[in-house]
């Protein structure tokens, strides 16, 4: 592939020279896909042996339409090449019924198209190109007053409408559509989509009232849409000028999707971001964000804006007069979109997730603004009431967790190795060794391994119990200066008149805390670790009674 691209790459760099500006950039995704191909081919002969080994043991003379479809489908196996090895091996393929199943994909993504837009694109298209070209004025103005061109109802209080001057912006260059509202005398009607079509638009509207081409109306944009909506475009900016300015110069747009709640960014990059990476752009994103940098939108040719070092889509086709959207002193890209006039407009910038698209190609989502402020204000209360259950301050919480975890794992192993819920600790035999025989039950009143908490208390409790038979089980475990106490009865002691809410009861004031439960269980906690033992021996005391 290697020196297919610089033959490609010698003979038609004249007519494309972005061909010859991206030469290291096409070879590195060239090479990627041919590896990935190279690991498809590598799959998928594996699963094609599989199918033919089968079909042969089964005496069919071929393989089936579902097989050779699953092969296409999930592994990305050629069919041509799927018949001629299973040609090689004497099988045929039931290629009649493998294309019925790409006809029946072929309808699902067409119905699940369908399913996000409630107009058919040759009417929209049909319909715009029947009265003369609307007018785009959004760019600076959020109201307009301005004549309907033409109207055409599609159903359920649902038209097309056409204006002569919009300040609605039409989906498109990855931004979602304005929504808003038209008015006019006896007639209101809200915006839900904008389509556009080689430089002109159409809305899609609901109506109460009867509007007519001709009528007067006034059109007012959603500003609660389209000012987060702008916002998340010029971070789009930023975000692609950081991720350049950190992990290098051949990071280019692979795609985005601009919203009122968020945006999401297509990049080549040939490997994950690290969380150093992610943070490092993050960071780089708003501190340009915190100095204001102006924005400086105009007009040029697309001979200027290129000397003027204006960054462009690979393979996008511009016009001769082209939009430049200059970040002063930060960043310049070609944009047809709407933006704020200052980076202090993007507000806090946060990067929610970091993906794969596909080989070469990474995926940023990220939110600004008001969403941005909300996620933070939720992942600090997390944090806080995480760090509340933990009993730790919410600056300690990763040490916390760290230590819960450790714990967690030490009990798994000790559960694992038949012990008393102490990795290290002292296991079942030798607590149980301890029990006093009162009658026919046996009374073990002990300290748990220190850290042995909560359900990790009970569940030693409960497995003392098992371990003894007929008992009744009273634990206490420290934990720093807490201390929690536990107390389980089998069936059998209950009957013998011991309860456990009554010992738990009398025990927990001694260590400064207090609890319940049931003549079964109960559990306590307190505050004064070192009335530990005097704990436990009034335990001792009350069931020798």
């Amino acid at each position: 592939l290697g020196m297919l691209h610089d033959a490609v790459v010698e003979s038609l760099a004249d007519g494309y020279p972005a061909l010859a500006e991206h030469r290291d950039d096409v070879r590195r995704l060239l090479e990627a896909e041919e590896a990935r191909f190279s690991q498809t081919l590598a799959t998928g002969s594996r699963r094609l042996a599989e199918l033919m080994s089968q079909a042969q043991a089964e005496g069919a003379s071929g393989l089936h339409a579902g097989d050779v479809f699953e092969l296409h489908d999930t592994h990305g196996f050629p069919v041509e090449l799927t018949a001629e090895l299973a040609s090689e091996a004497g099988l045929g393929i039931d290629l009649e019924g493998f294309e019925q199943h790409m006809g029946a994909q072929r309808e699902r993504a067409r119905t699940a198209a369908r399913r996000g837009d409630r107009v058919d694109d040759e009417r929209v298209a049909r319909f715009t190109r029947s009265a003369a070209r609307t007018e785009f004025v959004g760019y600076h103005e959020l109201e307009a007053e301005t004549t309907v061109l033409a109207v055409e109802p599609v159903g359920e209080g649902l038209a097309l409408v056409k204006l002569a001057h919009s300040p609605f912006y039409p989906e498109g260059g990855g931004q979602v559509s304005d929504g808003g509202e038209l008015s006019a005398h006896a007639v209101r009607g809200q915006v839900e989509s904008v389509y556009r079509l080689e430089g002109d638009q159409a809305l899609l509207v609901r109506l109460e009232g009867e509007l007519r081409a001709g009528d007067a109306v006034h059109a007012r944009v959603d500003a609660h849409r389209r000012q987060p909506t702008m916002a998340n475009h010029t971070g789009t900016h930023l975000l692609q000028r950081a991720l350049r300015n950190q992990l290098g110069e051949h990071v280019r747009q692979a795609g985005s999707a601009v919203r009122p709640e968020g945006l999401r960014f297509d990049f080549t990059h040939p490997a994950p971001l690290s969380a150093d990476e992610l943070r490092a752009v993050e960071d780089e994103v708003n501190r340009v964000v915190l100095e204001d940098h102006a924005l400086n939108i105009f007009e040029t040719t697309q001979d200027e804006a290129r000397a003027l070092g204006a960054t462009m889509l690979f393979g996008e086709k511009y016009g001769e007069i082209v939009r430049v959207v200059d970040i002063t002193g930060y960043s310049m890209e070609l944009c047809g979109g709407t933006h704020v006039r200052s980076t202090a407009a993007v507000g806090p910038f946060t990067i929610v997730r970091e993906s794969s698209v596909g080989q070469g190609v990474r995926r940023i989502e990220a939110i600004s603004g008001p969403e941005a402020l909300g996620a933070l204000r939720r992942a600090d209360r997390t944090v806080r009431e995480a760090a509340a259950a933990l009993r730790t301050q919410p600056e300690k919480l990763a040490e916390a967790v760290a230590a819960l975890s450790e714990r967690v794992r030490e009990l798994e192993k000790a559960a694992k190795a038949g012990g008393g819920g102490n990795g290290g600790g002292p296991d079942l035999a030798s607590l149980s060794s301890g029990a006093a025989v009162r009658g026919r039950l046996k009374v073990l009143v002990g300290e748990a391994p220190e850290g042995t908490l909560g359900d990790a208390l009970l569940e030693l409790a409960d497995r003392l119990r098992g371990s003894l038979g007929p008992s009744a089980v009273v634990l206490g475990a420290r934990d720093g200066e807490r201390v929690q106490l536990v107390a389980s009865m089998t069936p059998e002691a209950v009957e013998d008149g011991l309860d456990a809410s009554a010992v738990i009861k009398a025990i927990g004031p001694i260590v400064g805390g207090g609890g319940g439960g049931r003549p079964a269980m109960a559990r306590a906690g307190g505050k004064d670790a070192s009335r530990l033992e005097e704990a436990l021996a009034a335990a001792r005391d009350l069931l020798a009674e």
